[in-house]
């Protein structure tokens, strides 16, 4: 269950203008200094009538309540199920655009209202299923990167890695991955997340939702289900996801928990089972295991998709980054800014790293740290691609997937 206060201190802030923008001081918009969704104390509560209890909210975060069903300066940062309950946080175009990802702990949000999931449930936000996209991908490759490319040069607001879609698939395996076209609860689970996950700030504006890694096994059961709802999916080559694995001890951490996470729903997936040993060590095996579980969703997506499920190479968009996204934009359905100089907003894009744009990126610097890795472990290299292989047979990819985006 999550926990919460009540307490909020303004006095501190009173006067001092809100760093979202919106013009107000920040005791009256915002109204908390260096916290964050996960460690500010949670301002007030909302119960399924709709009731604020015992709350000391601002002006604004009192109107993005009236206004939840079409705004979405309160975002869903953390939903538990079993406890019926949803943390919103106060957001802002500005805390979009600046939140790496939408994790509790990396949001730029905060001033927290803790709400009840059947409130929400019974005043549904409209989803706007024709100005949503989605991005799925396997990690390092560059899936942060094409959503700031996009908000960068088109009309819309880039929602990177919202952690409710973890807890949505969670939520459907325990239940057995129902679908969501037959059975009721999962079609409301779906359509009150994705209802308060599409809202913009104005009509034009699209929506693009960039998952994380771990909801990629959403991506059948959408695609099914919302057969006209644009969907890519981006990857790298195996080779190159390996080295980014293998890149450093933070990195090989990551992967072995996703792996042992993973296993499970692998063997069913993939169909093998005991016989496939991986050792404590093995970091190419665990590796290339995931991304060949990830890459046979996308399959499996493929075979009930209607003709809006694509797939990117990262390297096809290193290549011809202008063109590939022209092309994301037009699968998309998105409009270009006004009066922007598109060649030289991808250029900013591309020249800082996605995740934190003060730091320097570049093509010449990613293809030199892949050599590199790629030198230091051939051994792992090379076991992984053997798993690789024997895992997926014919299926493993010699060029592009099915549905590369043109």
């Amino acid at each position: 269950m999550l926990s919460f206060s009540y307490t909020i201190d303004h006095s501190a802030v009173e006067d001092t203008p809100c760093p979202c923008g919106s013009g107000l001081s920040h005791g009256k918009c915002c109204g908390i200094t260096g916290a964050s969704a996960l460690s500010g104390e949670i301002a007030a509560a909302i119960n399924h009538n709709g009731k604020l209890d015992r709350g000391d909210l601002p002006s604004p975060v009192l109107a993005a309540i009236e206004q939840i069903n079409h705004s979405p300066d309160l975002f869903p940062t953390r939903i538990d199920y079993d406890a019926g309950q949803v943390l919103l946080a106060k957001m802002s175009p500005r805390w979009y655009r600046e939140s790496s990802f939408l994790e509790p702990n990396r949001i730029k949000g905060h001033c927290t209202v803790l709400a009840s999931l059947d409130w929400l449930t019974g005043n549904p936000a409209p989803a706007r299923w024709s100005a949503t996209s989605l991005i799925f991908h396997t990690a390092f490759c560059g899936s942060t990167l094409m959503t700031r490319a996009v908000e960068s040069l088109y009309h819309c607001m880039s929602l990177r890695e919202p952690e409710p879609l973890s807890s949505l698939l969670d939520y459907t395996r325990e239940r057995g991955y129902p679908n969501p076209a037959e059975d009721g609860a999962t079609r409301s689970a779906y359509s009150t997340l994705f209802g308060l996950l599409s809202r913009s700030y104005h009509p034009e504006q699209g929506v693009l939702i960039k998952t994380s890694d771990k909801a990629n096994a959403l991506m059948p059961t959408l695609v099914n289900w919302r057969g006209a709802t644009p969907v890519l999916f981006m990857y790298t080559p195996l080779s190159e996801f390996l080295a980014g694995c293998l890149r450093s001890a933070g990195r090989r951490q990551w992967i072995r928990e996703r792996y042992l996470l993973m296993r499970p729903y692998a063997e069913e997936l993939l169909g093998f089972g005991e016989e496939v040993v991986v050792a404590d060590d093995a970091i190419g095996e665990m590796a290339a295991l995931y991304w060949c579980y990830n890459l046979t969703l996308f399959y499996r997506a493929h075979e009930v998709a209607s003709g809006h499920l694509y797939s990117l190479d990262f390297n096809a968009f290193l290549a011809d980054p202008m063109n590939t996204l022209q092309a994301t934009a037009r699968a998309f359905g998105l409009s270009p800014l006004p009066d922007v100089d598109a060649a030289q907003a991808l250029e900013n894009v591309l020249g800082s790293y996605s995740k934190d744009t003060s730091l320097s990126y570049g093509v010449n610097a990613r293809e030199a740290q892949i050599k590199k890795t790629s030198s230091k472990h051939p051994g792992h290299l090379k076991a992984g691609e053997a798993l690789a292989c024997a895992l997926l047979g014919d299926r493993y990819p010699e060029g592009q997937l099915p549905g590369a985006l043109a």
